[in-house]
């Protein structure tokens, strides 16, 4: 009689093979086989046992997958049983060594397909409505030149201010490879040259001086009267922003000027219009009061308990 004894086995789900690395080092499955033998005698033999040994080496991405394969112990018992018991534990035993082998033929399948290195689908991040990958390419820029024309800023300490016009005098398209190029030629460039129009300046290095501007101005085409009344109408503007800014800091005070100055001209220089104004119109005052208080005036024609006082702006009634 055959005894086939398995040892315990840790089974784990394992990862999925189309995502495992392709750089993943490769597995090593080692066969160790001892033919099983049955001793014919009826007596006892020291070879009545026999040893099949599997080891399944997994590499260090599955180390966490603690599968144990163990050994397959085949020993034979006493001979003292019969014959007939002998051939139905050999029928018995072929059976179940057709099972290991296809056992073991199930595991090299299954770790050669561990071997072979993942094909990893790379998904792209979105699709259009019919499925179809998005993709944005940039192949040429469009470059477009604006002339220098005076300006109407007047924050500059002096000089014209200048701008660039509406109107473009060049354009050109150019592929991105050759602009950055480009770019990279005029960076180097601007470590030799400080005046190059490619280098990178700080808020203090964008200042230009008034000469600078007049030159660029004169390089673009303008004369020196155009650039002369670009100059005074700067001047102009710089001025009033300079008196509206002091204004500012003064205002309560020149709220209390503007008043003693209203009073002033009231007393003195518009008090013989403002007589002349009220002469004009007493006639219309004292037709308008006494339509006003017609309704109650008795039969001889006075108002009842009613006095009169004149005062500038003609009489009135309490």
């Amino acid at each position: 009689m055959f005894t086939v004894i398995y040892a315990n086995q840790a089974h784990h789900n394992e990862p999925d093979i189309e995502q495992l690395p392709s750089s993943s080092p490769q597995t090593s499955t080692e066969f160790q086989e001892v033919p099983i033998t049955k001793d014919e005698s009826p007596h006892k033999s020291e070879n009545s046992m026999s040893t099949a040994s599997l080891t399944a080496m997994s590499n260090p991405s599955m180390a966490e997958e603690d599968v144990s394969w163990a050994t397959l112990q085949v020993v034979g018992d006493d001979s003292s049983e019969n014959d007939d018991g002998d051939s139905d534990d050999e029928d018995l035993d072929v059976q179940e060594l057709l099972d290991m082998y296809d056992t073991i033929d199930t595991i090299q399948v299954g770790r050669e397909l561990a071997e072979t290195p993942s094909k990893i689908i790379k998904r792209p991040s979105s699709y259009n409505l019919k499925g179809e990958e998005k993709e944005v390419r940039f192949s040429t820029v469009q470059v477009r030149e604006y002339p220098i024309v005076p300006g109407d800023n007047p924050s500059g300490d002096s000089g014209p201010p200048i701008t660039i016009g509406w109107k473009p005098t060049r354009e050109m398209e150019v592929s991105v490879d050759h602009n950055e190029q480009y770019g990279l030629y005029a960076d180097e460039k601007a470590l030799q040259n400080s005046d190059h129009s490619r280098i990178k300046r700080n808020v203090e290095g964008l200042h230009l001086s008034h000469l600078k501007r007049m030159c660029k101005l004169h390089h673009s085409g303008y004369s020196s009267k155009e650039i002369g009344a670009a100059t005074k109408a700067a001047d102009d503007e710089r001025r009033k922003r300079e008196e509206t800014l002091k204004s500012l800091k003064n205002e309560k005070l020149n709220e209390y000027k503007e008043t003693i100055k209203r009073a002033f001209r009231n007393a003195t220089v518009a008090r013989k219009a403002k007589k002349a104004e009220k002469e004009f119109l007493k006639p219309y005052i004292e037709r308008s009061s006494k339509n006003r208080h017609s309704s109650i005036v008795n039969e001889s024609g006075e108002l009842p308990n009613a006095k009169t006082y004149e005062d500038d702006g003609g009489f009135w009634y309490y």
